[in-house]
């Protein structure tokens, strides 16, 4: 059976008002009588009316649509951080066009140029490229935020997490509960990783000890070979912070598999606060990020932008902030 797809004029003939009025009303516009407009929207929910973004786009040259780009899609915070962007684009009458993928060269253009033939309005970039190159290459085509780190100095707009604050906060309170020996795992070149390394490092000269870094990645691998390498030391670390949940994750399970505990034998901190952390079975002390407040700020400042009527914005950088969440994973060392 041929399925029925009703069209404007079949929303405006139930509603009885012209296609024009139909067209204003259910674009929201200004000047449209409210009973007016209420009686469109039921004219096109009875009907089940959808409108043709694509024929919309053609037609003004203009488009709802606004890109995300995940860098990390096994990374479950960049994860749940793409899901409340995408939640505040929607609230906000955007239509979110997700990729996954890590963003390269030959990815981040091909996207880019995706973005452009379905007339994007622009793009929100979660952590990725981490080619600065690239980066600007991408914001150059196409109104850009950044999320993750502070790109302000090329011209471009972001939306980041108060990192040294958070990983000081986290560096402190193991010194707190009396360790000496407090090691950080990296995030190398990644997003936030330089503002997490420099709050470890500033909590670490301010108790008068030394640091230990070993330079990793956001990955499950990057704790294992961190484990690797500290526990391999003369002096082993009994505290760990790691510069994310992913990286303290890998961390935990190769302490387990060299036979040492957690927290008896080494207590572990992450950052993020990924759902991952808060399950039971894992019980992680994390840096807590906020992943609806970064939706809200991100899509603002994107939104910001595109509604300047062609002004030249400076680039805006908005700082969320971070609490730390003590969990099972945290305990002062043994003797």
């Amino acid at each position: 059976m041929e399925r029925f797809h009703p069209t404007l004029d079949d929303v405006a003939l139930k509603a009885g008002v012209s296609r024009a009025q139909a067209s204003r009303a259910l674009r929201g516009d200004a000047g449209v009588n409210e009973a007016k407009r209420q009686q469109v929207q039921k004219a096109a929910a009875e009907l089940g009316y959808r409108a043709n973004a694509a024929a919309r786009a053609l037609a003004s040259n203009r488009s709802s649509i606004v890109g995300v780009m995940i860098g990390e899609p096994m990374n479950p915070y960049h994860m749940e951080m793409a899901s409340a962007i995408s939640d505040e684009l929607l609230r906000r009458g955007f239509d979110p066009a997700i990729q996954l993928g890590k963003v390269g060269q030959d990815m981040g253009l091909a996207e880019t140029e995706r973005l452009l033939n379905l007339r994007a309005e622009g793009a929100i970039l979660i952590g990725t490229p981490h080619d600065l190159e690239l980066l600007q290459q991408i914001c150059a085509r196409l109104p850009c935020v950044y999320l993750g780190s502070d790109v302000t100095h090329l011209g471009i707009s972001c939306v980041l997490g108060d990192d040294e604050v958070g990983a000081r906060a986290a560096t402190d309170y193991l010194l707190g509960l009396g360790h000496r020996r407090v090691a950080h795992i990296t995030g190398g070149g990644g997003a936030g990783a330089g503002g997490r390394r420099a709050g470890y490092r500033a909590a670490m000269e301010a108790a008068g000890l030394p640091a230990l870094i070993h330079e990793g990645w956001f990955d499950l691998d990057g704790g294992r070979d961190g484990v690797n390498a500290l526990m391999a030391r003369p002096q082993r670390p009994t505290a760990i912070f790691c510069a994310n949940d992913r990286i303290a994750i890998g961390a935990i399970n190769q302490l387990r598999g060299l036979g040492y505990r957690v927290p008896e034998d080494v207590s572990v901190v992450g950052f993020d606060d990924s759902l991952d952390a808060r399950s039971e079975s894992l019980s992680l002390t994390s840096v807590h990020q906020p992943s609806g407040d970064f939706g809200r700020d991100t899509v603002a400042l994107l939104e910001e932008r595109l509604r300047s009527d062609g002004k030249d914005l400076p680039a805006t950088a908005r700082v969320v902030p971070v609490t730390l969440v003590r969990r099972g994973s945290s305990a002062p060392p043994v003797g």
